[in-house]
């Protein structure tokens, strides 16, 4: 019994420094990512790749494309935000 909570409590370290990392990890990237835009134009196009090659703002007026590949919703529900 008494190895079973060390190997727990062991577990639950390692597990809470990894969620600890990628947490700050993602926040560093999150934020440097963010600050970089400039919205100037009406119509703003967000999503992951699809929306990257699928859509060139060259041909439509006043379209800005923020799209990045893989990018999770999340960060798109961020960047609109």
């Amino acid at each position: 019994m008494d190895l079973f909570i060390k190997k727990t409590l062991i577990f639950s370290f390692i597990l809470c420094t990894f969620f600890t990392v990628n947490y700050f990890v993602n926040s560093f990237l999150f934020n440097r990512i963010i600050g970089n835009y400039e919205i100037k134009n009406s119509t703003l196009v967000t999503g992951d790749s699809h929306m990257v090659r699928a859509i060139n703002p060259d041909y439509f007026n006043d379209v800005s494309n923020i799209s990045q590949n893989s990018e999770p919703l999340f960060i798109s529900y961020w960047k609109i935000k």
